[in-house]
């Protein structure tokens, strides 16, 4: 037999046989996909319930998956009995019992006493409906180090295979020596539908196996929720379609990221046990470990694509514009402590908890006032801010739906009160991340002083006067990276986008409307004939080669003649850029456009804040807002 005709499953996952994960082989993960839904045979007599056994099903939100751990490198759904994708009676159980009190673990003898075995049986899940062979291909795309630390690649997307929002029916029966009639199958199922609201399966922390129709089950046990509204480019799925989708693991995401950030200015060699332990992963003592938050987003709508497009845009049937309530919830009660040779497991403190609010929350906030979430979140959305713009889609925009939870106060119109409240934001969240190390009793350290060497020092030159009207210094386009010149995070280097003082400026304007972005015609080259002209603002303020031309008046916009597009300081393809730009919406119908701009080690970033301060002067431009000087 030739290896063409063995089915894809059946063969090992090295090179030139079924190596599932590799993102750029579509057709492998396709043509294994097909052969497995092909093959499905439907189920035979099931059971039926009665007194000593129950089946309900419940509907997953988004999407779900039991690790099979059959095949190397890749996440791929337990296949049973006809081929039919299982839930397996054992994590079942796992899942009942973690959702059970200490009381209802005793009266179900579900403490693992081989004297008195438990008095239930769990026989798992399977899907009841046959559209769940639909959008079976998913994926991942880890890329830690390339967005915050030291890296500048290495990363790729890598395929899994999950079931899309699949409705699966679950059995339980119970072996009772007293009479059946008095099985309390309804606190049985609370109990089920608790751990459902938790989530099962794996990948339950981003946002996987959850049923949002479950969300009161788990009211005890949120920290911290929020009303969002966004709108964006949906993430494409890896199988030949590249079908689009909004991936709610958007926000665990992005989130964590900013807490590397944030914990990397404070104690770079900690940051990342402190993010695991936070969000779960694998650079604990322990190696792999389960986080202390798990993350659920519940949309008001199952509909998620952008309707609002016209017809023919690029984007018609690619971007996302949701609303929902995005919920942190404890991911589990105890933790452990070393005592002489022993461990002793503890409960989670008040304050701990507590802390662990405080956190959370102020993560969440810095995510909404500086950026977003999903493709492309350094950047404002152009389809709002710019619509003119005709290429594919670029940024996204997110808004608090409720004004309560806005970190930012609107009362004051101008941009040194609003500067004031963006600084005292960002010292709150530096503040809230200490707390949390402390009651960790990791030491805040200061990052050494020296810059790596493999990285250019910005040139040591005079900072031009703003009445100059000839080029004092270029902005030098991108040079080749060479490979490996920068290392994994765990190294002695200093990250990119650490959240230090001496690394980081945050500038600010204010836009009179949503037409009034500033930045959005700095970061396209006004030569290329297919970008607009700008509106309401006369001609492009395109930061040029040189600091600037000429100096500002009062009221006057600045007017360079060159572009910053694709530099260092932008980026491009590949290339992180050091700069964020946010247009974050004010209660008054204006916009407090942000720039966050990562500048140590960079020529470019360095010569581009010397052009800002050259344009002070003009109370419609640009102003420093953090760190405070």
């Amino acid at each position: 037999m030739t290896i063409d005709k063995i089915p894809m499953m059946f063969q090992a996952q090295i090179k030139e046989r079924c190596q599932l994960q590799y993102a750029g082989n579509s057709k492998v993960v396709e043509q294994w996909t097909e052969e497995w839904t092909s093959g499905v045979e439907p189920r035979d007599t099931q059971l039926e319930s009665s007194n000593r056994l129950q089946k309900r099903s419940f509907k997953i939100s988004w999407r779900f998956v039991t690790n099979g751990g059959q095949d190397d490198g890749i996440i791929r759904p337990v296949i049973g009995k006809y081929g039919l994708p299982y839930y397996p009676g054992s994590s079942m159980k796992g899942a009942f019992c973690q959702a059970c009190t200490k009381e209802q673990l005793k009266t179900y003898k579900l403490n693992k006493d081989a004297d008195h075995p438990s008095l239930l049986r769990f026989h798992g899940g399977y899907p009841i409906n046959s559209d769940w062979k639909e959008g079976l291909i998913d994926l991942t795309h880890p890329q830690q180090n390339f967005q915050v630390g030291t890296d500048e690649g290495g990363h790729s997307a890598k395929v899994l295979v999950s079931l899309y929002q699949p409705e699966i029916e679950f059995c339980i029966s119970a072996v009772y020596p007293n009479k059946p009639e008095n099985i309390d199958w309804e606190e049985i199922w609370a109990i089920w539908k608790k751990a459902l609201g938790q989530g099962i399966g794996c990948r339950v922390s981003a946002g996987y196996g959850q049923s949002n129709e479950l969300f009161e089950e788990i009211e005890d046990e949120i920290l911290y929720r929020t009303c969002l509204h966004g709108q964006g480019a949906a993430a494409k799925l890896l199988d030949g379609k590249k079908t689009p989708e909004f991936r709610p693991n958007i926000f665990r995401a992005g989130i964590r990221g900013h807490a590397l950030r944030i914990f990397g200015g404070l104690n770079q060699s900690k940051a990342e046990i402190i993010v695991d332990e936070l969000f779960g992963g694998i650079h604990g003592p322990e190696g792999a470990e389960v986080g202390w938050l798990r993350m659920s987003f519940y949309p008001e709508s199952d509909e998620w694509q952008d309707t609002n497009l016209p017809e023919g845009s690029p984007d018609q049937h690619l971007a996302y514009d949701v609303a929902g309530q995005l919920v942190w919830t404890l991911a589990k009660s105890h933790y452990e402590i070393e005592k002489g040779n022993k461990i002793e497991v503890r409960e989670l403190e008040e304050r701990r908890k507590s802390a662990l609010k405080k956190l959370i929350q102020k993560l969440t906030e810095f995510a909404m006032v500086l950026g977003g979430f999903g493709k492309s979140w350094r950047r404002a959305d152009h389809q709002k801010f710019h619509p003119d713009y005709k290429k594919n889609r670029i940024g996204c925009h997110w808004e608090w739906l409720h004004a309560g939870d806005n970190p930012i106060s609107d009362e004051s119109q101008t941009i040194k009160d609003l500067g004031a409240e963006v600084s005292k934001f960002l010292a709150e969240v530096q503040e809230v991340a200490k707390e949390w190390m402390k009651l960790k009793d990791i030491p805040v350290i200061a990052p050494p002083s020296k810059p790596s060497e493999s990285v250019t020092k910005p040139a040591q030159k005079s900072r031009p006067s703003s009445s100059s009207s000839s080029p004092s210094r270029l902005i030098r386009r991108p040079r080749p990276v060479p490979k490996n010149t920068q290392s994994q995070t765990s190294s002695g280097q200093l990250w990119r986008e650490a959240w230090r003082s001496d690394n980081v400026e945050v500038w600010g304007r204010i836009g009179k409307n949503d037409r009034n972005s500033w930045v959005i015609p700095w970061l396209h080259d006004r030569r290329n004939a297919q970008q607009p002209k700008n509106q309401n603002h006369g001609q492009s303020r395109t930061p040029t080669s040189t600091v600037m031309s000429r100096g500002a008046r009062p009221g006057d916009k600045p007017k360079p003649e060159q572009s910053i597009y694709k530099s260092d300081l932008t980026g491009q393809l590949n290339q992180i850029g050091r700069l964020w730009h946010r247009m974050y919406p004010l209660d008054s119908g204006k916009y407090l456009e942000l720039i966050t701009i990562f500048h140590q080690n960079c020529e470019v970033c360095e010569n581009f804040l010397e052009w800002l301060k050259s344009q002070r002067s003009n109370p419609n431009s640009f102003q420093k807002l953090w760190p405070v000087e």
